[in-house]
């Protein structure tokens, strides 16, 4: 699909300078005017397993090698690489979402109650449904969609 077909069938009406439409070769050099109730180009659930999902276990790592866990207990507990406990705490892995401060206190909640896989499993999916009841994850999304001032398409 054409750059020029997706942006028209997202919702976007291209616009150059006082222009209502765009022809095909000045695209490059057109502002974007956004519709009223456009839809988001991302899915929440697409937010949270990339951006959102990383994030808890990165804070769940961190709070359990506090705790005196081993890199290798960590990685057996959350069921992830112990590669990847190793880059969440060197900051090379899930950088791009700081969670919101009540997220993360929920989180250190949840850390606590974290023994195994079993608990482990059961708190990741507490603060999951935390972060969508509180709305949270409408934060997070709106901060990855630029041109959305405001939405509430999971809630009509």
């Amino acid at each position: 699909m054409a750059v020029s077909e997706m942006k028209k069938s997202s919702g976007i009406k291209l616009s150059h300078h006082s222009a209502s439409t765009c022809s095909s070769d000045a695209e490059d050099s057109c502002s974007l005017e956004i519709k009223e109730n456009i839809m988001p180009l991302r899915h929440p659930q697409e937010i949270e397993v990339w951006y959102v999902i990383p994030a808890i276990r990165k804070e769940l790592t961190v709070d359990l090698v506090k705790r005196g866990k081993s890199q290798r207990q960590v990685a057996k507990i959350l069921g992830i690489t112990e590669a990847a406990v190793s880059q969440y705490l060197k900051n090379k892995r899930a950088n791009d979402l700081t969670l919101p401060p009540d997220v993360k206190s929920f989180l250190k909640k949840a850390a606590e109650k974290i023994h195994d896989e079993k608990t482990a499993y059961r708190q990741i999916q507490e603060v999951s449904k935390y972060v969508r009841e509180s709305k949270a994850l409408c934060k997070i999304h709106l901060s990855f969609e630029k041109d959305l001032s405001t939405c509430n398409v999971c809630y009509d």
